[in-house]
């Protein structure tokens, strides 16, 4: 009587033993799957970098033919301004993204995994509007994309045409 109930006992402890592995194998795996999706990100930057280069570089070869090679009119240089504002804004917005995110995941901790992968999706949702904001400014003249020579401020120039934009 005794060994069956030892028996059982161990018999139960070996299933308990066997799910939690089981369960920790499915935590693995979904870590594991992350790991992988933040790493084919990471190459998608790598290689969005490369691509921005290189259409900088095709962009700044092609000729230019300007009509009005004068100064910028006030509205003009207003409509500069606020592209530099939302820019500002939007770089702002995926900082404040990143530490609430580090917060939260910290507070959290150990975070459930379905807060990594809303996360994960907040923040290539919130990169992307940040950088069309950011590639959405051209200049008045050529129509260069001021986004490919400055990182964050309004330059003092376009790159291309030399028309002064401040």
């Amino acid at each position: 009587m005794l060994h069956s109930s030892l028996s059982r006992v161990a018999r139960g402890a070996g299933e308990f033993e066997h799910q939690a592995s089981l369960g920790h194998t499915v935590t693995t795996v979904d870590a594991q799957l992350l790991n992988a999706v933040v790493m084919v990100l990471t190459l998608g930057v790598v290689v969005g970098l490369a691509v921005l280069l290189v259409a900088r570089r095709v962009s700044l070869r092609r000729s230019v033919s300007i009509k009005d090679s004068g100064p910028l009119s006030e509205t003009e240089k207003r409509e500069l301004r606020a592209w530099a504002r939302r820019t500002k804004a939007a770089f702002a917005g995926v900082m404040l993204f990143v530490v609430l995110n580090g917060v939260l995941l910290i507070i959290t901790n150990p975070a459930p995994l379905w807060l990594g992968w809303l996360g994960l999706g907040a923040g290539i949702v919130i990169v992307v509007v940040g950088l069309a904001i950011h590639f959405s400014g051209r200049c008045p003249r050529c129509g260069y994309i001021i986004g490919f020579q400055s990182a964050l401020l309004l330059p003092y120039r376009c790159e291309k045409c030399k028309v002064p934009f401040r």
